[in-house]
């Protein structure tokens, strides 16, 4: 089961009546998302650096949020991943969601986030789209902490980065209530922070790949190739691997990629010989050509 029982869509509305508001007010969404003016950033000392990080903006998706649209009916697969056009707008929705100022932020772990507030958001979403069943729900709540924590990820690379403590905390977005913002800044400049932040940065550094897998899920992308195949046959999980490595040319995306697209294409073929033309799905093509 997911969380508590309201996440299954029986039970008491969690909702208050601040709450509420918060839902269907659009303006705050709004504000929330615009990116490109300065307006609002708070007025530090003459001396700092005090920024906003341009960006291509965030989506807003305003006419989702206060109901103008219809309910968005969602295709899933066997493990539970939504599929398709819809499965897009759920996840940007959910990131519009998390972004909202209905979850709290100071709080290090998404484990610790209150249920209430996760009950909270997470029937909103299902007023706006179809969830069932409680696979779905577990996908859309681990995605919702994804999103809240790719958020904070982001206020501290565009609000954060580069300031002192004293001109951070004058630096508030306009879209994060200053309630939040002061303990969050107080987490940023805190050496657990710091001890995370060095680690994730080393392993970083030390990927050999990355992926394009633009706005549409590896899940979707999963479900297109499979129902463009003349047997209906899901790829395999080199495939997707070299899917989502591969530029719109044709290229690997970088020379490592290159050096094992050549290697899954050469255990391939030597499956190919020994079987006489079938490969068997068994052996995890991937696995061997990378060691794991």
């Amino acid at each position: 089961m997911i969380e508590q029982q309201n996440l299954n869509g029986s039970g008491e509305d969690t909702e208050s009546d601040d709450m509420r508001g918060m839902l269907h007010d659009t303006s705050r969404v709004s504000e929330s998302e615009d990116v490109s003016d300065d307006n609002g950033i708070g007025d530090c000392s003459e001396s700092s650096s005090c920024k906003k990080r341009k960006g291509r903006g965030k989506t807003i998706m305003k006419e989702y949020w206060s109901g103008m649209k219809p309910k968005v009916s969602l295709e899933w697969n066997e493990h539970g991943q939504p599929v398709g056009d819809g499965a897009t707008i759920l996840s940007s929705y959910i990131g519009v969601a998390a972004r909202s100022g209905l979850l709290p932020l100071p709080l290090t772990d998404w484990r610790h986030v209150d249920k209430e507030a996760k009950n909270v958001v997470i029937n909103h979403i299902k007023t706006r789209f179809d969830l069932d069943g409680d696979k779905n729900l577990h996908w859309t709540l681990g995605k919702l902490g994804e999103r809240w924590r790719d958020f904070k990820h982001r206020l501290h690379r565009d609000y954060v980065a580069d300031l002192s403590e004293h001109d951070a905390l004058l630096n508030c977005p306009p879209h994060v209530n200053p309630d939040d913002w002061k303990p969050l800044i107080r987490y940023f400049f805190s050496d657990e922070f710091k001890k995370k932040s060095k680690k994730n940065t080393t392993n970083r550094s030390q990927s050999k790949t990355s992926h394009n897998t633009g706005r549409r899920s590896l899940a979707t992308r999963a479900k297109d190739l499979q129902k463009n195949h003349p047997q209906g046959v899901a790829p395999s999980r080199h495939e997707l691997w070299k899917l989502i490595r591969t530029r719109k040319n044709g290229e690997p995306i970088n020379e490592y990629c290159g050096d094992v697209f050549s290697a899954i294409d050469e255990y391939v073929a030597g499956m190919e010989e020994k079987e006489e033309g079938e490969i068997d799905d068994g052996p995890d093509v991937l696995g061997a050509v990378l060691g794991k």
